[in-house]
């Protein structure tokens, strides 16, 4: 699937989008292999630094095209809590299609199938899209987060 990873990650960039969440900081990685490399690093919790994680991406069959990534953290600390356990991203051009809320739907059932009881999403306090497919998805917000930017940050959870 290298040709249509890089093909997603390459549209996130043409839109002036470095940061794709959910990607397992993939805009540190120029060469595709390091970069999985990396994801088996993490999900294996030998990444310094990062807590234990998997990726996944989200294809559309009929299309035969990557719509979006999503990592989902094994478990989390007092340090990540802030950044809860799932992140996910949709591709600009398939944005507002019901992607995000599809992909968060599977991410929950896989995270309950690691075991997660009490699953954590955070949002940006202004980020009407992602708390609407937060709130689809059954969470409801827990608290809000001031960040060191001066960003506030809301954490949900079941």
């Amino acid at each position: 699937m290298k040709k249509d990873a890089l093909a997603f990650r390459q549209e996130f960039w043409d839109q002036g989008e470095m940061d794709i969440n959910g990607s397992c900081e993939w805009k540190q990685y120029e060469d595709y292999r390091k970069w999985l490399e990396h994801l088996q690093l993490v999900s294996q919790g030998r990444q310094e630094g990062q807590l234990p994680s998997s990726a996944y991406f989200a294809f559309h069959e009929p299309n035969h095209q990557i719509v979006g990534i999503v990592d989902i953290r094994h478990y989390l600390t007092s340090e990540y809590d802030h950044n809860g356990h799932i992140e996910y991203s949709v591709r600009p051009s398939e944005r507002g299609k019901g992607y995000a809320t599809e992909i968060l739907r599977l991410a929950l059932d896989k995270a309950r199938g690691l075991g997660i009881l009490d699953v954590r999403v955070t949002c940006g306090k202004n980020n009407l899209a992602a708390r609407k497919v937060i709130r689809r998805n059954g969470l409801v917000r827990k608290k809000e987060i001031q960040e060191a930017g001066g960003n506030a940050i809301w954490l949900y959870g079941e």
